[in-house]
């Protein structure tokens, strides 16, 4: 479960639960920022604003899945994104 983590995603996104985009920028390497299809709409957004912010990055929502992404579906898109395959969609 992921429920310890929670103090520390609200600590990173701040009061307001704004996406931080400024440190983002700064990322230099390909990036593939992934949500769950059936994940809550904010993961979504979160996940859209930072394949935004970040140069060269790539969004893909897993459809079918929820916060905790099975291995079996989540095992092709990082293969196709490390193989460099245009199936990954840019942002």
């Amino acid at each position: 479960m992921v429920a310890h983590t929670i103090a520390y995603d609200v600590e990173l996104m701040g009061e307001d639960a704004s996406v931080p985009t400024q440190k983002p920028v700064r990322v230099a390497v390909p990036t593939l920022v992934m949500a769950g299809g059936e994940s809550d709409p904010s993961a979504h957004i979160t996940a859209m604003a930072l394949a935004k912010s970040i140069p060269h990055a790539k969004y893909r929502a897993l459809e079918g899945q929820g916060h905790e992404v099975a291995p079996e579906a989540l095992a092709p898109v990082l293969i196709e994104f490390f193989k460099g395959s245009d199936d990954v969609r840019p942002n």
